[in-house]
Formats: structure tokens, C-alpha cells, sequence
């Protein structure tokens, strides 16, 4: 943890829109670590899990520093978050009123723009973001022992732990897939388990591991792999087999300039030969090979059908607490994020929803980075993203999986404004050959030093966007 903590002695100018804070990446970190957290505190009659604590605690130190102009310039992305969580607690409040609505509104509020703003807010430089994808990694790696040992004997030895500090999350019935115990982990819901594991195939490859050598990066990548895999949830697994076929492509690719454009060419295409040639639509393809078994898939078609309709005749509003209509032997749960707010809140919400998303990850991939690092963090970060938006179409994102989406979408929104330091324009020193580790902002990846004793850069993988 020494190196988490470290801070570099600030030479070079900051870069263009990013402020520096070589300290209030701490919070994003105690962020972080509340979400593993699984003990719940009773305050004033409400049981709050440690996350919403924080997120209390954080909730107005983030957002006024983005009001003050501290976390770059506000975006469209930002209003689409602020928007929505207002358009979410009108929509309950014409439907139910105020008095049966108010903690919902408060705790979505909480989630939605508090998880965002600190991510907005406390990661706003490379180093920021290299510390919070290292821990989030590390902490990934450290549930596998764990996960292992649940999916062999069905005991969740986390939430045991655990229940002797206070209260704690249900372990919860979980079918066995594969032959194995389907792994909750710190979570409340193996479902959980898979987004947040399952995310950090890009983030582990190109950012957690920047600098090390090409062993020890798909080492990491494939314990996270494994520990991902215990989740048996058919959304992150597919999320995550996607991810690792865009390290490959880029990989096999990596000298050819416009790759990820003859990537988005032939996934179109694809889309084209199956809605020409396939009785069914490209979507209900994806789906039926996404999901573990047909009959998750045909649920997940279903899902999608009937709550687009729900959405469409509730036009201003969604539906709110009410129930949504569907066959009376489908599950009431709407096991697809994406879908859930147009249900719920109205069609506008789904919109604004995707728009957040949107927003910030093509503002991302379209600034003209210099920095290969940065250019390694922002491939990491966009495979991750483009993995939870994927899954997003498999499985709901509530509670942990939702603050920490937030919050990893917004982790990386400085990287649309970022512009290479002085400090990093300078030549450097030939590689010395040792192999050590470079991960700050400067040239060398170390300390400032004389110009004649620093390192040179990160090794880089020859990858961007």
C-alpha cells in the first residue's frame, strides 16, 4: 500500500481541465474499499450498508468541488446524471406521492450522483486513476481463495468473517452451475459478485499493471478471469468473454492504425447478415448465445420485449412501484439494466441513461491523447465500460453494482480533457533494461530526479484508440 500513498513532487504543468489533488484520491479509495464492506448499520431506524455511509460523507464534499469548477469542465454527461436523478423522483412522486417515495428518492439520489461525483470529483490525474484500478484489482485477486473455497463447499466464509463485526448481508439460495456453488463473495447477490469481477479485464490488463512486463499482465488477467468465473452469471461472464476478445483483437492488430473502426465495421455487418439471413432478430441472437442456457436467454428476449412495450405505454412517467405487465409465469424482476429505468421512469430516463453513458466514453475515446500511459489507461478503462455495458443487457445493476458503474464511469471522464504535461514531452533515457516499475506522470515514471538519472517510460503495448 506504500506506493498507493505516495505523492509525487508536482514539477510538470497540470494538464488542460485537470486539477491536481495528490490527496483526495484518498477518498475515492475508502470508496472502493466500503463496497466490499458487507456489514450494515442501523441509523435512526435505517439499516445503511457501509457504501451509503460513505457516500454520505462524500456526497457534498464531491459535488461542490464540481460546482466550483475543481473537477474540470462540467460536461453534458454530468447534467444527463443530475437530470436524471431529478426526472427519477418526480416520476415517483406524481405516481405515489411524497410520503411513500421520500427514501427512495433520497437513497437513488444518493447512489446515482453521489457515486458519480466522486469519481468526477476525487479521480482527476493518471496517477488517481492508476491507484484506484490497482486496488480494485488487488482487491479482486484477494477474493479468489475465497470464491474458490464457496464454490467447492457452498460457505461463504466472507459474510462469516464478517457477522462477527455486526450485521451483514443474507447469503442467499444459489443454484450450482458447471457443477460448482455459484460464488455471493462480500455481495449480496452472486450476480454482484460477476459485474464487479468481471469488469476489471481491461482495467487489469492495460491500467493495474502498467509498466510490468507481458508475463506478469496476463498473469493478473488471469486471476482475475478466475476469479470472475465463479460468479456463473451469464451477463458478466459474456461481458467478460467479450473484453478478452478485444484485448486479442487489439493484440493481433496492434500495428494496424484504425483497428477498433474495422472492429465496429464488422460487428455491423455481423448485425446486418443475421437480421437478413436469421429468422430472428440480431438482438435475440446475441442474447441466446450470451446466456449460460436457452432458457435464461429466452427470458432475457422476453424481458426486453415486454418492457420496452410496458415503457412505450407509459410514456411520461414509467410505471413506478407498480407492477409491469408480462405472461403470469414470468419472474416480476426486470433482469436487464438498461430496461429498467424506460420501465420504471419513463422512456426519457432509458434515454438520459444512455446518454450519461455515451457522453462520457466518446468524449474519452476522442481526445487526442499523446501520453502512450494514458493511451494504455483509456484502452483499459473503454474495454471495462464497453464489458458493463454489456452486461447491462443480462442482468440489473442495483445497490453495489450500480455505485460502482457510476462511479467507474465518471473515474475515468478526466481522460476527455486530458493533454500531455511539459514534463512528459521531454526525451528520456534509453531503458536501462532492469525492468522497473513506472507509473507516475512523469517521463520517467519515478520522482522528479536530475534529467540524467531518470527512467524511462512505461513499456507500452503498442495499443491505442
Amino acid at each position: 500500500m506504500a506506493d498507493l500513498l505516495h505523492r509525487q513532487p508536482a514539477r510538470a504543468m497540470a494538464p488542460t481541465g485537470v486539477t491536481q489533488n495528490t490527496k483526495l484520491f484518498a477518498f475515492s479509495l475508502v470508496f472502493v474499499f466500503s463496497l466490499i464492506v458487507p456489514v450494515t448499520v442501523s441509523v435512526a431506524g435505517f439499516d445503511f450498508p457501509i457504501y451509503r455511509l460513505v457516500l454520505i460523507l462524500l456526497f457534498f464534499p464531491s459535488l461542490f468541488r464540481w460546482l466550483a469548477g475543481n473537477a474540470g469542465r462540467k460536461t453534458a454527461a454530468d447534467f444527463c446524471v443530475l437530470f436524471l436523478a431529478i426526472w427519477a423522483a418526480l416520476s415517483f412522486v406524481v405516481l405515489h406521492g411524497v410520503g411513500q417515495t421520500w427514501q427512495t428518492i433520497g437513497f437513488h439520489t444518493l447512489e446515482l450522483v453521489g457515486s458519480y461525483m466522486i469519481g468526477r470529483s476525487f479521480v482527476r490525474t493518471p496517477d488517481d486513476f492508476f491507484r484506484v484500478s490497482k486496488t480494485m484489482v488487488i482487491i479482486c485477486i484477494a477474493l479468489l481463495p475465497f470464491a474458490l473455497y464457496e464454490a467447492l463447499t457452498e460457505h461463504n466464509m466472507i459474510l462469516k468473517f464478517w457477522s462477527y463485526v455486526g450485521p451483514t448481508y443474507r447469503d442467499v439460495d444459489h443454484e450450482v452451475r458447471l457443477g460448482f456453488d455459484r460464488v455471493q463473495g462480500p455481495f449480496q447477490h452472486p450476480i454482484h459478485f460477476g459485474v464487479y469481477c468481471g469488469s476489471l479485464i481491461g482495467v487489469a490488463y492495460f491500467a493495474a499493471t502498467y509498466g510490468k512486463t507481458m508475463g506478469l499482465r496476463v498473469l493478473v488477467l488471469l486471476l482475475v478471469i478466475a476469479t470472475a468465473f465463479f460468479s456463473l452469471s451469464s451477463g458478466p461472464l459474456a461481458a467478460m468473454v467479450a473484453q478478452i476478445g478485444m484485448i486479442v483483437w487489439g493484440l493481433a492488430l496492434r500495428q494496424v492504425k484504425h483497428k477498433w473502426w474495422y472492429l465496429f465495421g464488422a460487428l455491423v455487418l455481423m448485425y446486418v447478415v443475421i437480421d437478413v439471413q436469421s429468422n430472428r432478430t440480431p438482438f435475440e441472437v446475441m442474447i441466446g448465445y450470451m446466456a449460460l442456457n436457452a432458457q435464461t436467454g429466452f427470458g432475457r428476449i422476453l424481458i426486453f420485449e415486454y418492457g420496452l412495450q410496458n415503457a412505450l405505454d407509459n410514456p411520461i412517467f414509467g410505471l413506478g412501484f407498480n407492477d409491469w405487465v408480462r405472461p403470469r409465469w414470468m419472474t416480476p424482476s426486470i433482469d436487464m439494466f438498461w430496461m429498467v429505468y424506460p420501465v420504471t421512469h419513463g422512456p426519457l430516463s432509458g434515454i438520459l441513461l444512455l446518454a450519461m453513458f455515451f457522453f462520457v466514453f466518446f468524449g474519452v475515446v476522442r481526445n487526442k491523447i499523446e501520453s502512450k500511459r494514458v493511451q494504455e489507461f483509456r484502452l483499459g478503462w473503454a474495454i471495462s465500460m464497453l464489458g458493463l455495458f454489456m452486461a447491462g443487457w443480462m442482468v440489473h445493476f442495483w445497490k453495489v453494482p450500480f455505485v460502482y458503474y457510476c462511479f467507474l464511469l465518471a473515474a475515468g471522464a478526466w481522460m476527455a480533457d486530458y493533454k500531455q504535461t511539459e514534463e512528459e514531452n521531454q526525451p528520456s533515457a534509453p531503458d536501462d533494461g532492469r525492468g522497473q516499475i513506472r507509473y507516475s506522470r512523469f517521463a520517467g515514471g519515478t520522482p522528479a530526479r536530475p534529467s540524467h538519472q531518470r527512467a524511462a517510460p512505461g513499456r507500452s503495448s503498442g495499443y491505442s484508440i
